[in-house]
């Protein structure tokens, strides 16, 4: 390989590197804004999910007190049957 032919393919091998680094530190293209766009979307859902779960286990919690009240009222029930 002649030094001319040598040097258009550093010359080559640097102009790439070159372009991706300019694309690493340029302004984020669409691609790169899309991706946090979904990430945000991804974290707004996790949070709406999370927040529904929380709603749920305490509607879980007071439909559990609301089963142990009618057990207690039922025990006292039984009790007044079987003491008279």
């Amino acid at each position: 390989m002649t030094s001319v032919k040598r040097t258009a393919v550093v010359q080559g091998q640097n102009a790439a590197h070159f372009l991706l680094m300019l694309r690493c530190f340029s302004r984020p293209t669409f691609a790169d804004t899309s991706f946090f766009f979904r990430a945000e979307y991804g974290e707004k859902t996790v949070q709406k999910l999370n927040l529904r779960i929380d709603n749920i286990m305490n509607d879980l919690v007071a439909e559990k007190m609301k089963t142990q009240n009618v057990n207690d009222d039922l025990d006292q029930t039984f009790e007044l049957f079987i003491n008279q």
